[in-house]
């Protein structure tokens, strides 16, 4: 429910928005999965590349001396990861975000505090979209709760598997004697 684009949650369900045809809930969960697995994909590349803006040297090995630049001719860059794991925990919390029924709903509630419910946003130079009220909001997330929930736990699926959200406490505090 982005203020930048048309919705495509409506009270009817997921809807094309050029189109206006009820997209099915499993074509949709795919679609999430396969961008999903693109970002982790890329993630596991591990292509590096080096800061230094006059090299641009780019590898997916790594040298035996860690960071530095292994390009022909020595370059004294650092090589750092193209896409490394906190694009790819920072791509997985978007997703996450964008079917999180609390934050949806707060946005909601916020927008209609701040009196935003009625402004008009053009999409096209022929139509415009009139911003929905917390209330009708609040009516498509009751309407498609079961739709939300099950891109939720999709997206659930790969950030429970995502190290980025885990903290071992255990190590953390393994040198203080209590």
């Amino acid at each position: 429910m982005s203020m930048n684009q048309a919705s495509i949650l409506l009270s009817s369900g997921p809807t094309c928005p050029a189109c206006n045809l009820t997209l099915g809930a499993a074509s949709i969960q795919t679609q999430l999965e396969v961008q999903i697995r693109s970002a982790v994909a890329k993630y596991y590349e591990g292509w590096v590349v080096c800061d230094d803006p006059a090299c641009g040297y780019e590898t997916r090995s790594m040298r035996m001396y860690g960071w530095r630049c292994g390009a022909p001719g020595g370059c004294k860059g650092r090589v750092q990861f193209k896409y490394g794991d906190t694009e790819l925990y920072t791509q997985l919390r978007y997703f996450a975000t964008l079917f999180d029924v609390e934050k949806i709903s707060k946005a909601a509630q916020g927008n209609a505090r701040k009196g935003e419910h009625s402004l008009m946003q053009p999409i096209d130079q022929e139509r415009c979209l009139t911003l929905l009220d917390a209330e009708e909001i609040e009516a498509i997330i009751v309407k498609n709760h079961e739709f939300l929930r099950m891109m939720s736990k999709t997206v659930d699926k790969y950030m429970e598997q995502c190290g980025r959200c885990w903290v071992n406490l255990g190590a953390l505090f393994s040198s203080m004697n209590l």
